[in-house]
């Protein structure tokens, strides 16, 4: 049920088939891997399976997934040499 959302993603990142760069690729692959972490960490809550310690797994995925996004926005605007352009 999770990976559901992700089908049409990779399924059109595949047919791109060497025409996206390799960043794409790992953005799309660290995206999907916190979005279906969070999901593994609500699935063992669910089930009791270490009750106690969900928490502190929320917390970690939610910074690592915060940094990740501030890393991507920061290599976006140097690889444009600082200069942001509307789509205007």
């Amino acid at each position: 049920v999770l990976l559901v959302a992700w089908v049409p993603v990779w399924y059109h990142l595949g047919r791109a088939s060497g025409d996206a760069p390799v960043f794409v690729y790992l953005l799309t692959a660290f995206t999907s891997l916190c979005y279906v972490s969070f999901g593994i960490v609500m699935l063992c809550r669910i089930k009791g399976v270490a009750d106690y310690k969900a928490e502190f797994a929320y917390t970690l995925l939610s910074f690592i997934a915060k940094a990740g996004v501030m890393l991507i926005y920061y290599g976006g605007t140097t690889m444009r040499d600082g200069y942001i352009t509307s789509a205007y």
